[in-house]
């Protein structure tokens, strides 16, 4: 995440001219690291000076500058965009088990993106940057193993998993669980104690990403607020989140509040308006949306 921090200042930033030669060949990769993550700060705005010394770096074996060079390649900063380049310093950091860049790679396999597709090196990887930490990895790899996707299905180490993901704090993962719990999906035990205690600390974590701006979090909050998961229902309040949602073209989002006023729940019943927010989400593939239209004929 200090990562994208960094990244996400430069965007706007301007290359400038530099000499690689201008740079210290003793300097140790983590010194090059260091100041080519000053060279990202506002202060420095010199993000081409930045890449010349992450490229040292990652030369030296810094696992950390060789997945920041993906992060650069891949958006343009401090050069120009470098898909090719982007993949190789992402695999270069892969190999030496950098977790971000194990998981993201998991994905590229997953979605066949810039690689072919391929299930079960994504849940390698998944499984790699899991081993590693990653806690979003862990949820990734426990959905594959509850589904069987490119491994094995095994309900026993998906519980397992998803718990590890939950325990990290990760409300995904603290959500799914409550939902296995509640329901007793694909086998594991039901227990409503672990469903509403995780809910709770799914419902928490969401409320603080969502005060910081954070459209997911926003809408999962509002989704637990509105169907009492882990809390009193307050239909009231998720749809005024809904609604500022889907003023920023939110799909879920959209087809909820078209849900709400559907059924006139916490709104004034307006099946105009439900039919034009619904046709809106239907319209970036919401799979509910796009279900609802094809049955009312819109």
């Amino acid at each position: 995440m200090q990562l994208l921090r960094f990244v996400i200042i430069v965007l706007c930033l301007i290359p400038l001219h530099v000499n690689s030669k201008e740079i210290a060949p003793s300097l140790s990769a983590d010194s090059l690291y260091k100041k080519g993550i000053s060279y990202l700060d506002r202060a420095n705005r010199h993000p081409q000076k930045a890449v010349e010394h992450l490229v040292i770096a990652s030369d030296k074996g810094h696992i950390h500058s060789s997945y920041l060079l993906y992060l650069l390649y891949t958006n343009g900063i401090g050069t120009s965009v470098d898909h090719r380049k982007a993949k190789e310093y992402l695999v270069i950091a892969a190999n030496k088990k950098h977790p971000d860049a194990l998981h993201t790679l998991g994905h590229n396999y997953a979605a066949g993106a810039g690689v072919a597709k391929d299930i079960k090196q994504a849940a390698e990887l998944f499984r790699l940057a899991a081993e590693v930490g990653h806690k979003h990895a862990k949820f990734d790899y426990a959905i594959q193993l509850l589904r069987g996707e490119g491994v094995a299905k095994d309900v026993f180490l998906a519980e397992k998993w998803m718990l590890k993901s939950a325990q990290d704090k990760n409300p995904m993962a603290q959500k799914q669980l409550a939902y296995w719990y509640r329901d007793g999906r694909e086998g594991i035990e039901k227990n409503q104690k672990k469903s509403h205690y995780w809910f709770k600390r799914a419902l928490g974590n969401f409320k603080v990403a969502a005060d910081k701006s954070n459209t997911t979090a926003q809408f999962e909050y509002a989704y637990m607020l509105s169907n009492g998961y882990g809390i009193k229902p307050n239909k009231s309040k998720a749809a005024k989140i809904y609604q500022a949602l889907a003023k920023k073209n939110h799909a879920a989002a959209q087809f909820w509040l078209g849900q709400m006023y559907l059924r006139g729940e916490a709104v004034t019943k307006d099946m105009s308006k439900a039919k034009e927010l619904t046709l809106k989400s239907a319209a970036q593939n919401f799979r509910p949306a796009l279900t609802v239209k094809q049955q009312a004929g819109w």
